[in-house]
């Protein structure tokens, strides 16, 4: 993997599309770059060693709870809202499930269902016309 410096490296358990950023018309133009990194657990640790800072977004404890034993550093649980742009990437925890609506886990039943990491930055804004 080709290691780069991050701007801002955000740690999630989901992506949107509201989390691009607008450009001067308002519009979310954004080439964007999905990389599978698995279950490898040192390519996001490498990733995180490579960015100038880290920033948690996971939206539930139990996951930020896995997370933090996973990546063996803290993650906490914060909800807000991120605008990324050009220089940042977004750490994804993935669960390869759907869960029925409103399921919250514990950290237990978490770690028994099959997830990977994915990485989501911006390669190019654009005009779009």
């Amino acid at each position: 993997m080709l290691v780069v410096k991050w701007r801002n490296m955000y740690i999630a358990n989901a992506f949107s599309l509201a989390m691009l950023r607008e450009d001067k018309a308002g519009e979310q133009n954004a080439l964007l770059e999905i990389r599978d990194l698995g279950k490898d657990v040192s390519k996001v640790k490498k990733l995180i060693e490579n960015s100038e800072n880290v920033i948690s977004v996971v939206g539930h404890e139990s996951t930020a709870e896995l997370l933090s034993k996973l990546l063996e550093m803290e993650i906490k649980a914060d909800r807000k809202s991120i605008k990324i742009r050009h220089g940042d990437g977004v750490i994804v925890f993935q669960l390869m499930q759907r869960l029925p609506e409103g399921k919250i886990l514990s950290t237990e039943e978490l770690q028994n269902l099959d997830f990977k990491f994915f990485l989501v930055s911006i390669v190019d804004a654009r005009e779009v016309g």
